[in-house]
């Protein structure tokens, strides 16, 4: 569920915000994680 965490927290933030971009390089991050670990399952 940390994901969805850090997508509310990101939708909350307003456009202009500084920290916003720290937030979408987390969410981008968890996403490429997750694709990556799926990519070596069967």
């Amino acid at each position: 569920y940390f994901q969805v965490r850090l997508l509310r927290e990101l939708r909350r933030l307003p456009v202009d915000d500084p920290g916003r971009g720290g937030h979408l390089q987390a969410v981008l991050r968890t996403i490429n994680g997750i694709a990556a670990g799926l990519q070596n399952t069967g």
